[in-house]
């Protein structure tokens, strides 16, 4: 067996991917079976520092029962840690939604319940001081049946990686500036995600007036400036 045929084996039948900062997420047929995958960054993966990170991260989504929170396990071969499997269920993420059906945020309170539900899930993680950093639409997942959101991985637990802007490449607009820079950060990084955030639901549109002052003042690139909680 060459190299192309093991990773065929090891990855099954592949369908459409989504870069997500940590990796690449796409659905595999093994066994007729569609599993949801997250590839992830072998930079990431040959650092010691992210891969004890990535098991805190699994232990602590292990005991987090809240509906908007993804479960998942860590696949591992003779290298290690190289993919993420999630937790069985019909999921995309909001990129895919938004680009498939960017009408979806016309729908009756739409923004009002998807907001709920992110600011019902930071507050249960800031009361274990674990704080999101980044919801841009690729690192926000959709239930399919709702498509209400859902989150995966959480970027306090990461802290210790020293190159923060090597985590979050190509999404560096949707982090808030103290984070980049390396700097102790709380809730009000997950303001700032939280804004851009609503601003990505709006990108073919525009954001409703009631969310308008709103998403200026929680994507102040000055914590000070933005709204203390969620």
């Amino acid at each position: 067996m060459n190299y192309e045929e093991m990773l065929q084996s090891r990855d099954g039948i592949a369908s459409h991917r989504e870069q997500l900062p940590i990796g690449t997420f796409y659905k595999k047929q093994i066994n007729k079976n569609y599993h949801n995958v997250v590839g992830l960054k072998s930079e990431l993966t040959d650092s010691i520092v992210f891969c004890e990170a990535l098991k805190a991260d699994m232990q602590l989504t292990e005991g987090l029962a809240h509906p908007a929170q993804l479960h998942f396990k860590a696949n591992t071969d003779s290298s290690g840690i190289y993919e993420l499997e999630i937790e069985a269920g019909n999921y995309q993420t909001f990129h895919q939604l938004l680009t498939n059906n960017p009408a979806v945020v016309t729908g009756k309170n739409y923004t009002d319940r998807v907001v709920e539900q992110l600011a019902s899930i930071l507050k249960c993680l800031h009361a274990q001081q674990v704080y999101q950093y980044c919801l841009s639409p690729q690192n926000v997942f959709a239930r399919k049946n709702d498509n209400m959101p859902m989150l995966l991985w959480h970027g306090s637990l990461y802290k210790s990686i020293a190159d923060k802007r090597m985590l979050y490449e190509g999404f560096e607009n949707d982090i808030a500036p103290e984070v980049l820079n390396g700097e102790e950060a709380d809730e009000r990084a997950d303001v700032f995600a939280l804004g851009r955030f609503v601003s990505h639901l709006h990108d073919d549109g525009t954001i409703p007036y009631e969310y308008r002052s709103i998403v200026a003042k929680a994507t102040s690139p000055n914590p000070d400036d933005r709204y203390a909680t969620i």
